[in-house]
């Protein structure tokens, strides 16, 4: 029974890596564009963090004190 489970895994795994789908290769895609779309996501998720590090803050409107000068 647990021979027959590894052996139905490695027929799995020998499966998706054969035929493109696998984690390393990427179908389609030359190295430069899978680097642009790295640094492309790299570079949103540093703004969508920054924007709620902003929100935490209080940083993304304006303040509420007044720009009047009082006596």
């Amino acid at each position: 029974m647990k021979t027959q489970v590894v052996l139905t895994i490695l027929l799995l795994a020998i499966a998706v890596f054969s035929t493109g789908c696998g984690f390393f290769n990427q179908p389609g895609m030359t190295a430069q564009e899978v680097n642009r779309e790295h640094l492309r996501i790299l570079r949103v998720n540093n703004q969508q963090m920054m924007r709620d590090i902003d929100r935490v803050l209080g940083l993304d409107r304006p303040s509420m004190l007044s720009e009047m000068q009082l006596p």
